[in-house]
């Protein structure tokens, strides 16, 4: 059961990290304001993304959790 879980975890740091690539790619298809807004909101959330699959301690994780939510938001305003 714990490989299982460990597959899964593996497969889907993957696929998100497969899907930031991307989007960071396509900003460029933005205009160059909007372009460089979007790059640092991804660069943000990648590297709360990266702290949360790290983290170990629940209050840790419920504020990682809470901080992506909101720099999800703040990509849909672009």
């Amino acid at each position: 059961m714990a490989v299982s879980r460990y597959d899964v975890r593996g497969r889907s740091e993957a696929a998100e990290s497969t899907a930031i690539g991307t989007e960071y790619a396509r900003a460029d298809f933005l205009q160059p304001p909007d372009a460089e807004k979007a790059r640092l909101l991804l660069k943000s959330y990648l590297n709360k993304r990266i702290r949360f699959f790290d983290a170990r301690d629940p209050a840790d994780l419920r504020t990682l959790e809470t901080e992506t939510n909101e720099l999800k938001q703040q990509r849909t305003t672009l």
